[in-house]
């Protein structure tokens, strides 16, 4: 009697168990149904709230601060972020307690750089600099962004955008000369176009507790913690961004159609 009853409760509790599931936290059906019916399928053209008004994103947030770099008011820079061929990348490096910890009593000093051997780099935020201990330090290299920062029981960080030269190519021309007859004289020009050989853009990030370099192919799905020795963490976000964010499409959602 046993053995046939623990089958049925098991079997009825697998019946029973998706029913409860979707009618407590899944999906209205009707709610979908109506929005289907809808205009535009219940889209609206109004802006949605801040960070979609969710409290985690919020907090994030918050805690950045636009940075206004000077090193914008470089003729070299603004020439270099103009360029439709060149290079844009983004960067979002977190140090210090990812999670909030109280019980930390020391300071990690995680003052450093980060670098680039081509291009340039244009700081956008500090994350949760603390005025008076946390700050960047005065640019007049585009290539170096330098800080000054000690964490404890949370964090701090950066977000830079790295521009890099596009690739510049050689032209060699060659002339060949073609004779149809006597009288006639054909000259053709044929332009070859080469690449030269260079060396790869490189992106150093360095601290006292971390340090690595990463390459721009990298740097494009670049998503990785790193934890030291201290219970710390080092938290980098990279992607490549393009001047022209949307090449291609239908942009209203409407076609217009030519007639003769």
């Amino acid at each position: 009697m046993l053995r046939r009853t623990l089958p049925l409760l098991v079997l009825g509790l697998l019946f029973r168990g998706p029913g409860c599931f979707a009618s407590s936290i899944g999906p209205n059906p009707g709610a979908e149904l109506s929005s289907l019916n809808e205009q535009f399928g219940g889209f609206a053209t109004s802006d949605k709230k801040p960070a979609f008004d969710d409290y985690d994103l919020l907090a994030q947030v918050d805690n950045d601060k636009e940075f206004d770099d000077p090193i914008l008011q470089s003729a070299a820079v603004g020439t270099l972020s103009a360029d439709d061929e060149a290079g844009l990348y983004h960067m979002r490096i977190v140090w210090g307690r990812l999670c909030f910890d109280t019980t930390v009593t020391e300071a990690t000093d995680w003052s450093g750089s980060l670098s680039v051997n081509k291009g340039a780099e244009i700081t956008r935020r500090e994350i949760r600099f603390e005025l008076g201990q946390d700050y960047v330090h005065p640019r007049s290299d585009r290539k170096l962004t330098e800080w000054t920062s000690r964490t404890s029981i949370h964090n701090d960080g950066i977000a830079v955008d790295i521009v890099v030269e596009g690739p510049k190519p050689v032209l060699d021309s060659t002339t060949v000369i073609d004779i149809r007859d006597e009288n006639d004289l054909l000259v053709t020009v044929l332009v070859v176009t080469t690449y030269p050989v260079v060396d790869p853009v490189e992106v150093v990030f360095e601290t006292g507790p971390y340090r690595s370099t990463f390459t721009l192919a990298e740097i494009s799905a670049l998503d990785i913690v790193i934890y030291s020795g201290y219970s710390d963490a080092v938290a980098i976000h990279g992607l490549k961004l393009d001047h022209r964010p949307c090449p291609g499409g239908m942009l209203t959602g409407t076609r217009r159609v030519l007639s003769g």
